[in-house]
């Protein structure tokens, strides 16, 4: 069976294909043709970065190169070949400011027998690079709140604040000469409350515009932001009326322009106002004769702001016809010293007062001018004063202290030690 197979032309057909198979063995594996093979995009590493920084300069952060090499070698090593084994890299020690076109090296990854590889052809022959001027400079931090708060409350922008308060940007000096400040911004639609919290930066021109910060950095990246919120509440305004020169808060009328204001503040600020009317300051009505028109300054109480513009008010304060007025002489004998400081002696040198007393017309229809008097308090004179000294007088009318003085008085004295 055997010697005829043998002699037959199947096994002769049979041998040339074991013949061929062998022979292809021999070649692809003992012999190991050189076979081509492209890889392409592969990333351009930058080295010397440290060495330009330190010159003040650096590389113009356009998108990272690529290249295209296409290899020759034996098979089994070529299809082992790709982007994340094979290398290319650039040196930028050398660099000086300007755009210029750089050689590289390719290496490859130690796993690999770079011996068996060889680089045939390339995409390109060099790299262009374009070495810029590098700068830093520190930039204030401001908020910008893009939202509403919510009825009945107040944000506002000087109030912010930042931890920390400045950054620093480092990059390309002419966009770095770009950029005036940094924004730290909060969208928010309904803000009933104070918001704090981490939130990144936007860089802006002098004009509030967008810078591109992409190739810059910012250190640090964020900051932790505070956006107070204040309520508002109106308040009315009022003036205090001091009692004097027979007059009360029933004998005028009282008009305060403006009527109110709006303030904001703290819960806790608000709440030390006493009712929700304000007193912008004091009126003496014993000096009020028939109309008096005094400005007086909005200064509200620590934490209060006041947000409605007016920065003072104007107070009207007028006298009714109730009252009526007489002119009484004061003699020197009604004229009185208390307090007088031990070891000194006093004498009146006045003579007379010319005073105007006020008051209700029933009740001045009973003064008599013998009970008006004048009292002069010495408590404020230093022991050892000596010679003539004058000093305010109060005037008071005897069992009638509905009835007052609408002048103010002096008396002179003489002190002598005693």
């Amino acid at each position: 069976m055997w010697n005829k197979f043998r002699k037959s032309r199947y096994f002769y057909i049979f041998l040339s294909v074991i013949c061929a198979i062998l022979c292809w063995l021999y070649v692809d594996v003992a012999q190991e043709p050189r076979t081509p093979r492209t890889i392409r995009n592969i990333p351009v590493q930058m080295t010397g970065i440290e060495t330009l920084t330190r010159q003040g300069l650096m590389i113009e952060d356009d998108e990272a190169p690529t290249l295209s090499l296409t290899f020759t070698g034996v098979r089994t090593e070529i299809s082992r070949l790709n982007r994340n084994n094979v290398y290319v890299s650039v040196d930028l020690s050398g660099c000086k400011e300007g755009r210029q076109e750089l050689g590289y090296t390719v290496t490859y990854d130690s796993s690999l027998n770079v011996n068996s590889v060889r680089v045939r052809s390339t995409s390109q022959n060099r790299i262009p690079v374009n070495i810029v001027k590098m700068s830093s400079k520190t930039i204030s931090v401001e908020g910008v709140f893009e939202g509403q708060v919510a009825e009945g409350f107040r944000y506002n922008s000087k109030d912010f604040s930042a931890t920390p308060n400045k950054v620093t940007i480092t990059g390309q000096d002419s966009l770095v000469k770009q950029v005036d400040h940094a924004q730290a911004v909060l969208s928010e639609p309904r803000l009933d409350k104070t918001w704090k919290g981490i939130l990144p930066l936007r860089l802006v021109d002098a004009n509030g515009a967008e810078v591109d910060a992409s190739s810059l950095t910012i250190s640090p990246e964020t900051v932790t932001a505070s956006f107070p919120v204040t309520s508002v509440r109106t308040i009315g305004l009022t003036v205090t009326l001091e009692e004097g020169g027979g007059a009360t808060a029933e004998d005028v009328s009282v008009s305060v322009a403006p009527e109110s204001i709006k303030v904001s503040g703290t819960q806790e600020a608000l709440s030390g106002l006493d009712s929700d009317t304000f007193s912008v300051g004091t009126i003496d009505l014993s000096q009020v004769i028939t109309t008096s028109e005094q400005s007086f300054p909005i200064e509200l109480p620590k934490g209060l702001t006041n947000i409605s513009g007016s920065v003072a008010a104007t107070v009207t304060v007028k006298m009714n016809s109730r009252l009526s007025t007489r002119k009484v002489t004061i003699r020197k004998k009604h004229i009185r010293l208390k307090n007088v400081p031990e070891g000194l002696s006093a004498e009146v040198l006045t003579e007379d007062l010319e005073v105007r007393i006020r008051g209700a017309a029933e009740s001045m229809a009973l003064l008599v001018p013998g009970d008006v008097y004048a009292e002069v308090d010495l408590s404020d004179v230093s022991a050892g004063t000596e010679g003539e000294i004058t000093l305010p007088a109060a005037i008071t009318v005897k069992g009638m202290s509905e009835l007052g003085s609408i002048d103010k008085c002096e008396v002179t004295l003489d002190l002598r030690e005693e």
